[in-house]
């Protein structure tokens, strides 16, 4: 499909920092597939910035059958100690790849990481 068909056959939700208990953090959130057809794959992936606003990883959530309609709550692990920021997430699935910068905070930026 067409990358406007796409922005409105997936929704991404309420991305935020987490810290569990151990002090691992993630970036966590959920993508509602509003497609009429079951995807065989979906991932979301960040770009990882340090404080000087350097790209310095990358790190994903995926899952494997994504049925029509339902919601998924992705969980992606940040190990490196020196990042402070995520891009905006880029989907990837069957029906193609989606840069949802614009979707998330209406601009493109970075998504800080706060402190707990």
């Amino acid at each position: 499909p067409a990358r406007e068909n796409l922005q409105s056959l997936i929704e991404v939700r309420g991305i935020a920092w987490r810290t569990n208990g151990s002090g691992a953090r993630q970036l966590i959130g959920s993508v509602v597939n509003r497609s009429e057809r079951c995807l065989q794959w979906a991932r979301i992936e960040f770009l990882l910035y340090d404080v000087a606003g350097f790209p310095i990883a990358a790190a994903s959530d995926s899952l494997i059958y994504f049925p029509a309609g339902q919601e998924w709550q992705f969980g992606v692990a940040v190990f490196q100690r020196n990042v402070v920021s995520a891009s905006a997430p880029v989907i990837a699935c069957d029906l193609g790849r989606l840069e949802v910068g614009a979707e998330l905070n209406s601009s493109p930026e970075a998504i800080p990481l706060v402190a707990p």
